[in-house]
C-alpha cells in the first residue's frame, strides 16, 4: 500500500477520534494549498509546522451540504471583509486559529463565493456548543461582524466553488482508506478471540461458521484494499488528460466505506461479547465506522455523481471507448490535485486506463462477473432519468458502481500478483453481490432478461465459498495490521 495511504489506514485503525481530527486539518488545508494568496499559505504552513490543527467550515443547519446555497455571507469593508454565518458540524473549529471557512459574496452575484481564514481566538467568532455528544471537537459556531483582511481571503469568486468541490473530490477520499483501516482492526481482534477461546473442547476458530465469516471478512478487505490502491494511482496520475480520479474517489467513498461497515457487522457475530470488554476497541470502530459512508451525505451524493459515467462505461463495454487519454503537456499527480482545476463532466469520462483484457480473465469467478456486467451495459447506456424518478437513478447507479467497482478491482489484482486462489475468491464474492444488486434494482427497473437469464446457473453453483485453506489469507492481514 502507498506508505501515505498506509498512514491513514493505521491511524483510523488504533484511535477514530485521533484520525478525525488529521482528516479535517487536510480539508482544511487543501483550499489553502490551491490557493494563490501566498500569505495566507504562509500562515496556514507555519500553524501546522506549531501543531496547530485546521479546521473546515462548510456545512450549515439550515443548508447541510448544498453549499451551493449557503447562507453564510462575505461583503466588503473599509479594511477587508465581514462575514456573517452560522456553521455547523465543523471539525475542530473550537479553538482553531486556521478555519477555512466557506461563504458567499452578499452581493448575490452569480459564482460569487469565497474560502476564508477566520481565527476562533478573534472578535466576532462565537462558539455555540459541541455538535455531538462526544469529546471530539465537531463545533456549531456563528461569526457575526467578524472582520478580516485581504491577507486571509483564501480564494474569491467561481474558483472558491470549484476548489471546494475539488477538495472533497480530494480530501474526502480519507474516508475510504479510515474504513477499511478499520475493518482490518475488527477483523484481527476477532482473530485473536477466536483462536484463543475455547467452546465445547474446540477452538472457536475451528467452528465452520467462524471461519466463513472470517474468511469472507478477509476475502472482502482484499477487494477494498484493491480498490484503495487503484483510486490512489489515479490520483497519482491525475492530471488535464486524465482526470478519472474524480470517479474513482467517488466510488471509493460511496462503496468502500458501505462495504467496510458490512464487513464490521458481519464480524461482530463471531467476535460476540467480547467486542464490548474495555481491552477492544472492536464496539468503537462498529459504532464510528457505520458514519463514514454518511458524512456530508456522501454515499448517495456520492453515488448521484458517479452514475453520471454509467453511459461512458457502457460505451467501454462495447468497445465504443473513443476517448483516449492523451499525454499530459502539463501538472500530474500532486500539482495538479493541487492547482486551480475546472469543474468537469463525468458524462465525458475514459475509461482508457482499464485494460480491456481485464474483460477476457481466465478466473472462474471473474468470468461470470464480467458477464453478467457486459450484460448489463444496455442498461448504463440510456440516458438517466429525469428528476422525480429517483428509484430508477438510485438503483441505476448501485449497479453501475458495483460493475466499475468489481473490474478494477479484478484488474488491480492482476497487477500485484494476487494468488489465483484469492482473486478467484474475490471474484465469487463480486458476482454474489452483483446479484444481489440486480435482484434489488429489478424491483423499481427493467432488467434485461439476458441478464436474468444468468442469474439461476450461477445461484446454483453457489455463494461465496470459505475453506481453511484461506485463513492463511486473513492471518497475514491480522499481522500486518499489528507490524
Amino acid at each position: 500500500m502507498d506508505p501515505a495511504a498506509r498512514c491513514w489506514d493505521q491511524l483510523a485503525a488504533h484511535g477514530f477520534t485521533e484520525w478525525l481530527m488529521w482528516h479535517v486539518s487536510s480539508l482544511a488545508a487543501l483550499p489553502v494549498w490551491m490557493s494563490d494568496n501566498l500569505q495566507v499559505r504562509d500562515v496556514y504552513r507555519e500553524g501546522f509546522e506549531r501543531g496547530v490543527f485546521g479546521a473546515f467550515a462548510m456545512s450549515e443547519r439550515a443548508a447541510g451540504a448544498d453549499w451551493r446555497h449557503t447562507r453564510s455571507v462575505v461583503r466588503p469593508a473599509r479594511h477587508g471583509y465581514i462575514a456573517e454565518a452560522q456553521k455547523d458540524y465543523s471539525g475542530n473549529a473550537e479553538s482553531s486559529q486556521l478555519v477555512t471557512t466557506f461563504a458567499r459574496y452578499d452581493d448575490g452575484a452569480e459564482g460569487g463565493y469565497a474560502f476564508f481564514r477566520a481565527d476562533a481566538r478573534q472578535r466576532g467568532y462565537i462558539v455555540e456548543r459541541n455538535a455531538v455528544p462526544e469529546q471530539m471537537r465537531v463545533t456549531q459556531f456563528r461569526l457575526e461582524g467578524y472582520a478580516f483582511g485581504p491577507q486571509d481571503m483564501i480564494t474569491a469568486g467561481g474558483q472558491a466553488f470549484a476548489d471546494a468541490v475539488n477538495t472533497l473530490n480530494v480530501g474526502k477520499f480519507n474516508l475510504a482508506t479510515a474504513s477499511v483501516g478499520m475493518a482490518r482492526r475488527a477483523l484481527a481482534e476477532t482473530v485473536q478471540h477466536t483462536s484463543t477461546r475455547s467452546l465445547f473442547g474446540s477452538q472457536v476458530i475451528e467452528f465452520g461458521q467462524i471461519r466463513r465469516i472470517l474468511n469472507d471478512a478477509g476475502i472482502r478487505i482484499v477487494a477494498l484494499n484493491a480498490f484503495n490502491e487503484a483510486t490512489i494511482q489515479s490520483l497519482e496520475r491525475a492530471s488535464s488528460a486524465d482526470r478519472s480520479f474524480r470517479l474513482m474517489t467517488s466510488v471509493a467513498k460511496s462503496l468502500v466505506t458501505l462495504k467496510a461497515v458490512e464487513v464490521i457487522r458481519d464480524l461482530g457475530e463471531a467476535i460476540s461479547a467480547r467486542a464490548f470488554e474495555s481491552e477492544s476497541l472492536f464496539r468503537i470502530m462498529a459504532q464510528y465506522v457505520e458514519w463514514l459512508p454518511r458524512l456530508e451525505g456522501t454515499r448517495y451524493v456520492n453515488m448521484m455523481q458517479s452514475v453520471r459515467a454509467a453511459s461512458a462505461f457502457s460505451a467501454y463495454l462495447r468497445g465504443h471507448d473513443d476517448a483516449e487519454m492523451q499525454m499530459s503537456s502539463g501538472d500530474v499527480g500532486v500539482s495538479y490535485l493541487l492547482s486551480q482545476q475546472p469543474l468537469g463532466k463525468l458524462e465525458n469520462t475514459s475509461f482508457s486506463y482499464i485494460d480491456r483484457s481485464v474483460l477476457t480473465t481466465d478466473l472462474a469467478g471473474g468470468r461470470e462477473f464480467v458477464a453478467l456486467v457486459s450484460a448489463l451495459a444496455e442498461v448504463f447506456e440510456k440516458d438517466l432519468p429525469r428528476r422525480g424518478d429517483e428509484a430508477v437513478i438510485e438503483a441505476r447507479g448501485e449497479l453501475f458502481t458495483r460493475c466499475f467497482f468489481g473490474v478494477v478491482v479484478l484488474q488491480q489484482l492482476t497487477e500485484t500478483g494476487e494468488s489465483e486462489e484469492v482473486a478467484d475468491r474475490v471474484a465469487n464474492w463480486l458476482t454474489d453481490d452483483l446479484i444481489e444488486c440486480v435482484l434489488r434494482a429489478r424491483r423499481v427497473m427493467r432488467i434485461p432478461s439476458t441478464v436474468l437469464q444468468m442469474l439461476t446457473p450461477i445461484a446454483e453453483r453457489g455463494g461465496v465459498q470459505s475453506t481453511r485453506e484461506l485463513l492463511p489469507i486473513v492471518a497475514s492481514i491480522s499481522a500486518d495490521l499489528s507490524a
